[in-house]
């Protein structure tokens, strides 16, 4: 598979051993932009093998798919050819193109990859017109734990929590509308009067080049998600307190078999240290993470 070998973050419709389930989901994605890319002029930056930025091409005015990695854009050049389509070498951080050029910016999965995280939006924000579009998502860091997979993808260079997610979109925009991907791979608006507080429900976001507004929407979603945290806190500090309790109480009793009794207190300890764990990283997530703005070059605790 060369260049495009699968589980390098490269996804390429030609070659065969992609489970379906993961064609439908990068597609869906792109299905879900071109709800705002009609007779429009677009960017698919980081297009990646071209397919993307193939979709988009069925219905927008024209399309510049961009990426980092020359020998991906030849191969999206030569297996998508348009009339449509320009194909450039360039950085995310670093775009070839005048000041608010495009009316939709479009980039998927892409700010985890890139080492300095912090020049990314603002030059997403320098091509797009006022009032335009830039569409984006990133995989946050609770993805792979509910699946149960441990650390960081070895793709990524980092992965963000929801709340450095949110703050890191609130320095530079302040109106937005968030989307969840379902498990049919549709997409449905989030509300701030319906969101619960979940990181994946924030993942996905369309957001509007506008200084307009007085009120940011993003701020509102990010009160809402440390109010969630806060209630997780509560919860573990409590159930740490109500197994404290049940140890003391199991070490007064008289058990006849001291080697189980033993065992028995060992693995309360042991779900005591989980728990205490937990909520020194919720914690850190609520109070530590302004500290770590990744949106500033000099303080940035992501730049390498």
């Amino acid at each position: 598979m060369g260049i495009y070998e699968m589980g390098r973050g490269r996804f390429v419709p030609s070659l065969p051993g992609w489970p379906e389930e993961a064609r439908r989901m990068f597609y869906s994605n792109y299905k879900w932009a071109s709800n705002y890319t009609k007779d429009k002029i677009v960017l698919d930056c980081a297009c990646g093998s071209g397919y993307g930025t193939d979709f988009i091409a069925g219905n927008c005015s024209s399309v510049v798919g961009g990426d980092v990695d020359a020998r991906i854009v030849k191969y999206a050049k030569d297996n998508y050819p348009s009339e449509k389509i320009r194909w450039a070498c360039f950085s995310i951080t670093s775009i070839p193109c005048p000041d608010s050029y495009f009316d939709v910016v479009v980039s998927f999965d892409t700010i985890e990859h890139v080492k300095d995280d912090y020049k990314v939006l603002p030059e997403l924000k320098r091509v797009t017109k006022e009032d335009g579009y830039i569409i984006l998502s990133t995989p946050l860091n609770n993805f792979r734990k509910e699946q149960g997979e441990e650390g960081v993808d070895p793709t990524h260079i980092r992965e963000y929590s929801a709340y450095e997610w949110l703050s890191m979109l609130s320095t530079h925009f302040s109106e937005a509308e968030f989307f969840a991907r379902d498990e049919n791979f549709e997409f449905h608006g989030v509300y701030p009067e319906k969101y619960d507080g979940s990181p994946f429900d924030v993942s996905f976001v369309k957001l509007l080049n506008s200084d307009k507004s007085d009120v940011n929407a993003i701020e509102e979603f990010k009160h809402i998600h440390c109010l969630q945290l806060c209630d997780k806190i509560k919860s573990l500090e409590l159930t740490s307190r109500q197994l404290a309790e049940q140890c003391k109480t199991q070490a007064g009793e008289r058990v006849p078999h001291k080697a189980y009794t033993g065992k028995y207190l060992l693995g309360r300890a042991r779900k005591m240290t989980t728990f205490r764990m937990v909520i020194r990283k919720l914690r850190n997530v609520l109070f530590d993470a302004e500290d770590s703005k990744s949106h500033e070059p000099a303080k940035s605790p992501h730049s390498l």
